[in-house]
């Protein structure tokens, strides 16, 4: 009986000599990779830029790129995307631009606008260099109307698989 218990002590202190062991091996991988990899430090935005262009606004001094509506200033909008989404829900057209340079009544004038048309059976997309816009206000938010797009001007028509349609470009100097 005596022997007994001497086996299972050695069987438990056995078990926790391989889980230290173990245990000192896996730290010791991580720290050597750790050493080895030497990841530099990750930079956040943290929004102070935002928060000094806030601060300055309620100052009423604006920069040249920033224009004047009543008492509110407003900068050049950029990167914007408007999306027609079809009965089913799903988008079937996109239309967006890199950035707004002029607004005139319903009219804008835009830098590198594209639209992409999404049907059954091809994809279409078409870029310019530059643009002009009528936009409708519908609810409160401007919408789309028609375009003139300027300025090599690229339709590319991509077939879906399956699709009797080829694939196409179309080179152009204006749109409308």
């Amino acid at each position: 009986m005596i022997e007994r218990r001497k086996i299972s002590n050695g069987v438990k202190s056995r078990k926790l000599y391989v889980w230290l062991i173990s245990a000192g091996v896996i730290l010791a991988i991580y720290l050597l990779y750790n050493w080895i990899s030497k990841t530099g430090p990750i930079e956040i935005d943290t929004g102070a830029k935002f928060a000094d262009t806030v601060a300055e606004s309620d100052r009423g001094e604006f920069d040249d790129e920033i224009g004047m509506i009543g008492d509110v200033g407003v900068g050049t909008v950029q990167k914007a995307k408007y999306t027609h989404l079809n009965a089913e829900k799903q988008v079937d057209r996109e239309f967006g631009f890199e950035k707004l340079l002029h607004v005139e009544g319903d009219e804008w004038e835009i830098e590198k606008p594209y639209m992409n048309i999404f049907r059954h059976n091809l994809k279409c997309y078409i870029t310019a260099d530059e643009g002009k816009v009528q936009v409708e206000d519908a609810v409160g938010r401007a919408t789309p109307k028609d375009a003139t797009l300027t300025g090599n001007v690229v339709i590319h028509i991509s077939p879906e698989v399956g699709s009797n349609v080829q694939e196409s470009f179309i080179y152009l100097d204006d749109v409308i």
